[in-house]
């Protein structure tokens, strides 16, 4: 009887690591934890974290009402082929659009780290829900075993000194019209940064990654 406890929680894990399981987890609305709730609600958004079993770090959500049409962040986060104008908080990061179809994205995004001693981070995500004019966009990090994007990969990695290439990873962008010109906004993250980084490290790097790419957003749909 144990062994088969054992084994169900072994099989648990692993697909617990999947990004599809992740997904399923970030929708899931109870198991949030609000993080700031002193915060001045007229200045920063509200921030939750998530524990999922059977994966590494916490999740995270960010959550504000701000004044832009709906369709406007939509057509924002939409926007990929502009994200080098758009995330100006993250002046590093470099975004290069390598398909667009009708119903996805997928963009390479190269981070350099100016660390001493942690290496640069690199991925291929897909996005897609724009497609059908849904209020959720969604993204996912792409393995690079998967074979699409193999020869791509390797030639990046051929030409960065040591970069870690990050497969586990999604994100879910939701947005929300409360009155035409009034919107709630909402961005879930999680990411697995890779390499031997402490956890403490790793979560408040999330952190302060979400809340750049969350106010860049924000900024961009009130201009």
């Amino acid at each position: 009887m144990k062994f088969l406890v054992v084994i169900y929680l072994m099989i648990n894990i692993l697909f617990a690591q999947s990004n599809e399981f992740i997904f399923s987890q970030l929708y899931i609305p109870y198991g949030w934890v609000q993080i700031n709730k002193s915060r001045n609600q007229n200045d920063s958004p509200s921030i939750f974290t998530k524990e999922i079993f059977g994966v590494a770090y916490q999740a995270l959500m960010i959550k504000d009402t701000i004044s832009a049409e709906s369709k406007k962040i939509i057509n924002i986060i939409n926007n990929v082929e502009n994200y080098d104008n758009i995330f100006t908080s993250s002046k590093l990061v470099s975004t290069s659009v390598i398909s667009r179809k009708n119903n996805f994205v997928d963009a390479y995004q190269h981070l350099p780290v100016p660390i001493p001693f942690i290496s640069d981070r690199h991925y291929i995500f897909r996005m897609n829900g724009f497609e059908n004019k849904s209020n959720v966009i969604r993204w996912i990090l792409l393995n690079k075993k998967d074979g699409d994007y193999s020869n791509y990969i390797s030639q990046k990695e051929d030409s960065l000194s040591s970069a870690i290439y990050l497969d586990t990873g999604v994100g879910i962008w939701e947005v929300n019209k409360l009155e035409p010109n009034i919107s709630e906004i909402s961005y879930r993250l999680y990411m697995d940064t890779g390499g031997r980084l402490p956890k403490f490290l790793v979560e408040w790097l999330n952190k302060t990654a979400v809340n750049n790419v969350f106010a860049d957003i924000k900024n961009a749909s009130l201009n």
